[in-house]
């Protein structure tokens, strides 16, 4: 599931940044920074900017919503098929980005897809967000503070803050040469995910 789990990183890493730098000061995944740009755009009396951030954050919760419902009762077997879902969501967004779509309706596919990702990962029972990084960090700052040996949970904590610091990136390079193919990189990440994650995992059993 590790190799999975870094492609979702990197995932997240796209369309944050796609979100952030591409449709104006909001993040789909990053509902931590989005409630902070939320407050600061109300407080600035931003109209776009607190439509955008609401927009994000109601599309995530529907998004996590339906992730779950899938992943409890639709796809226990086999998770798998909700990252294709996903899938399916993040080309519709490369689509809607080449074309010039109003930007709500983009950040609200974006937000719906990285909450159903979020969702999946969740129900994994991996133990770890692909979607955020406070909580990677603590658990890597807690094992090594116990002097533990590095293993292979330490490693995968490590390698998701670099895949999505490589998302962000490789997006930001992306928008300031080639903008009208920087939505494409997610997809390819998604389908990877998807192929590489486990058929029937042990996760939750729910």
């Amino acid at each position: 599931m590790g190799t999975s789990l870094l492609a979702l990183a990197f995932v997240t890493g796209v369309v944050d940044t796609l979100s952030f730098l591409g449709f104006g000061d909001v993040f789909t995944s990053n509902m931590t920074g989005n409630v902070v740009l939320l407050g600061v755009s109300f407080a600035e009396g931003a109209g776009p900017a607190t439509l955008r951030s609401l927009t994000a954050f109601a599309a995530f919760l529907a998004g996590l919503a339906a992730g779950f419902a899938l992943a409890d009762h639709v796809f226990r077997r086999s998770r798998r098929w909700i990252l294709a879902v996903e899938a399916v969501l993040i080309a519709g967004l490369s689509t809607a980005w080449m074309l010039g779509a109003p930007i709500e309706a983009m950040t609200a596919v974006a937000a719906v897809a990285m909450g159903m990702q979020s969702a999946v990962v969740e129900r994994s029972g991996a133990g770890v967000s692909v979607n955020y990084v406070t909580g990677v960090l603590a658990g890597m700052l807690g094992h090594l503070t116990l002097l533990n040996r590095p293993d292979a949970a330490l490693a995968l904590k490590a390698g998701i803050i670099l895949s999505l610091a490589v998302g962000a990136a490789c997006t930001t390079a992306v928008l300031q040469a080639a903008p009208m193919w920087a939505a494409d990189l997610a997809l390819p990440a998604v389908v990877a995910a998807a192929a590489l994650f486990p058929p029937s995992d042990g996760g939750d059993p729910r």
